[in-house]
């Protein structure tokens, strides 16, 4: 992943690693984990509609919401 506009390396280490992590889970809901990082974490920050801090914020509860619900 390039840095895209006004993210610094750190920030785009970050989103990529966290992306990466999530390719490998092995989990029922693992696919839509992964989505949700694609549209909540990945896109905002790309595309700059989004701080990558609440991003990733955002992503996570989103993420816990799926695999907590039964």
């Amino acid at each position: 992943m390039g840095l895209p506009l006004g993210l610094t390396e750190y920030e785009t280490g970050a989103v990529a690693n966290g992306l990466s992590v999530a390719r490998g889970i092995v989990h029922p809901k693992a696919e839509e984990a992964f989505g949700i990082l694609i549209r909540e974490v990945e896109s905002p920050i790309v595309t700059e509609k989004a701080d990558p801090e609440i991003a990733c914020f955002d992503g996570a509860v989103a993420i816990d919401e799926v695999l907590l619900a039964e």
